[in-house]
């Protein structure tokens, strides 16, 4: 799916989702504040669409890196209806720092910072640059120096150049929820915080 309808959907679910329980229209570095978290021991909230057995995306990778704090990842799965999207399964999961920085491991920020200014080198073509990070990338898989997190250079030949994350669906149940991932299976009903909902399609 392009990025661009990408975020479409996964904004119209995340508006949803926060005038479904909060009645609010926040943005900030994180979706919902951990003041309006319903579990107030659950830290912040971010908000997240994936495609059913597919990835979810983080965005920009430093600052997924520079998390500091335990915070609440609710996840939207959904498949293709038509013309449009229909959430089919409901996961919140509380992540602790020490859990997220696990997931990052052994990638340092310095690691980061090298590829992410290295993408958005401007001396060197789209084309020149997806061949150096492609190299670096490789160096890296080799030297055994590769987290759980993917990370996701977007280099076009326009303006876009950043350096993106993002985690296996495989990797979401099998790292974070401690679920064998061939088990899990999509919702007959959808609930979060203790109530039934029905998503509208996006």
């Amino acid at each position: 799916m392009p990025r661009n309808e990408r975020q479409r959907h996964g904004f119209g679910f995340e508006d949803w989702l926060k005038r479904t329980f909060l009645d609010i229209h926040y943005t900030s570095e994180w979706d919902i504040p951990q003041e309006l978290n319903p579990n107030r021991s659950g830290g912040p909230i971010s908000i997240k669409t994936a495609k059913w057995k597919g990835a979810i995306y983080f965005g920009d990778a430093l600052r997924r890196f520079r998390i500091n704090s335990d915070f609440t990842l609710i996840v939207g799965f959904w498949e293709p209806i038509g013309k449009k999207k229909r959430i089919v399964k409901i996961v919140e999961q509380f992540v602790s720092l020490d859990e997220w920085q696990r997931l990052w491991a052994p990638f340092t920020e310095n690691d980061l910072t090298k590829l992410d200014s290295l993408i958005k080198d401007r001396s060197m073509s789209p084309d020149q640059t997806r061949q150096r990070i492609k190299k670096e990338l490789l160096r890296l898989k080799n030297a055994n120096h590769w987290g759980i997190i993917t990370l996701n250079p977007k280099i076009d030949s326009k303006t876009q150049r950043r350096l993106q994350c993002s985690l296996s669906f495989s990797n979401f149940f099998k790292e974070l929820l401690r679920v064998d991932p061939a088990f899990v299976s999509k919702d007959k009903k959808i609930f979060l915080w203790g109530m039934e909902l029905k998503p509208p399609d996006f």
